[in-house]
């Protein structure tokens, strides 16, 4: 080969390896409070100084682990200034970790520099990011050490939380409390200095962070294969092979998912994997209409498709040991409403209701609540008794009857679709006073927001 050629591509090499380094900081206190990578700012004691030691760790079968051990209201620092930056946008932050106590609020992740409550918790063993999510299903106990990744995707404002390989936490994070504050600094375990008893001593055996967002697949990946991963120290003579420990291979599981009538694929659809007890594996979203899953073999799951403009589907999967993949292409049915979820009528000539609408309301809101997916479209309509462009008006004007009650409980307006009629679609005759009545309504319909609004 040509020098000059090599040396380019020796180059381009050292380039490639550099910039991937740069994704990671890797602290295993095998260096101390120094990261593995070179460049990397070393973590900073926050309160009183713990101890580095040798633990054997039943989590990864009994080896011996370098473990950082703190004191009660006590923990690490990572500064992002020193970084220069490498949290700024999206990041995730890996962690191997126990804490002794968690009959309370613990403090795992503060990103406010003790100056706010908000951040990342274990609740009474659940994960919480405090005080807009709490898991359902109890995932860490005291003593035992819990493989922790949190994500925040910079662009979609989301963060995601995962315990041993699998997503426990999804939500928004509008109101930016993922976000480092001008302090610039990420601390691990120690409370606020205020109400300084939401805080659990233990150890910490190994923190990764990422300048990206890892997916589900990396992150349950990991967790397979963290006894490996985090350089397990083993006597000279013993060496750690696959048949050492008991993780079975995943199954994969591919497919499609496509419309039933077209049978074109679609785009955006959003598939929720469960266990047979209802607990959450994972959240993923299709681009093009193609998936691909990591399960557990031997293992009963129930995976549930959502997308906009289509009836929800859910299919069970029982992946055996001996498969090494699976093919489900899940079908789905366009969603048609046929009838309104409530009808409120209305006087002659008047914005007042005839009956109390208090049933009919809490009907839709149930339903909001059951569906976050859809919105509702507010239809009102009026008799012909009258001036036409006065019952359009009128009509308009009992909506926004509809429309404030809706508001009132909480309906985000983005939600709420909103169109007058006034009497050009009666559902009855006009011709006497009974029929007339009918006509006098707002109807309260499902709707696909998105879909709607193109």
């Amino acid at each position: 080969m040509n020098w000059k050629i090599w040396n380019t591509v020796s180059l381009l090499i050292l380039l490639a390896q550099f910039a991937h380094a740069q994704l990671r900081y890797t602290y295993d206190f095998s260096n101390g409070l120094n990261a593995v990578e070179s460049g990397a700012p070393p973590l900073k004691v926050l309160g009183e100084k713990g101890e580095i030691k040798d633990e054997p760790i039943r989590e990864l079968k009994g080896n011996v682990k370098l473990a950082y051990y703190f004191k009660e209201n006590s923990g690490l620092s990572f500064d992002n200034n020193l970084a220069k930056g490498f949290l700024d946008k999206s990041y995730s932050v890996e962690m191997f970790f126990k804490l002794d106590n968690l009959d309370d609020w613990r403090r795992i992740l503060d990103f406010k520099n003790r100056t706010s409550d908000n951040g990342c918790y274990i609740l009474d063993g659940k994960v919480s990011f405090y005080n807009f999510a709490v898991s359902e299903n109890v995932a860490v106990r005291p003593g035992k050490y819990t493989h922790y990744i949190f994500t925040r995707d910079h662009k979609k404002d989301i963060i995601q939380i995962f315990i041993d390989g699998e997503l426990k936490l999804q939500f928004p994070d509008k109101g930016k409390n993922a976000v480092l504050d001008k302090s610039q600094v990420l601390n691990f375990f120690q409370d606020d200095l205020v109400i300084n008893h939401e805080s659990s001593p233990g150890a910490v055996a190994y923190i990764r962070l990422y300048d990206e967002v890892v997916d589900p697949v990396f992150v349950r990946r990991r967790f397979r294969d963290l006894w490996r991963n985090i350089s397990v120290k083993l006597p000279q003579d013993e060496i750690a092979s696959d048949d050492d420990f008991d993780y079975p291979d995943d199954v994969e599981i591919t497919g499609r998912i496509y419309d039933s009538g077209s049978l074109q694929p679609i785009r955006g659809a959003e598939l929720h994997l469960k266990r047979a007890d209802d607990s959450l594996v994972s959240v993923n979203k299709t681009l093009t209409g193609d998936y691909k899953l990591l399960v557990r073999p031997n293992t009963p799951y129930t995976l549930n498709v959502f997308a906009k403009g289509y009836k929800p589907r859910g299919i069970y999967i029982a992946p055996l040991s001996e498969s090494s993949n699976l093919r489900e292409n899940i079908r789905m049915d366009e969603e048609i409403f046929t009838k309104p979820l409530a009808v409120f009528s209305f006087e002659q000539g008047s914005e007042s209701f005839t009956t109390d609408i208090s049933q009919g309301i809490e009907t839709v809101l149930a339903f909001l609540r059951e569906r976050p997916d859809l919105g509702v479209k507010l239809d009102g309509h009026t008799d012909n008794v009258g001036d036409f462009d006065k019952n359009v008006a009128l009509s308009w004007a009992r909506i926004d009857q509809i429309r404030r009650e809706l508001e009132s409980r909480n309906v985000s307006p983005s939600r709420i679709i909103v169109q007058g009629y006034g009497p050009v679609r009666p559902i009855a005759s006009n011709n006497t006073e009974q029929s007339r009545a009918k006509n006098r309504r707002v109807e309260i319909w499902p709707v696909h927001i998105d879909r709607s609004q193109q």
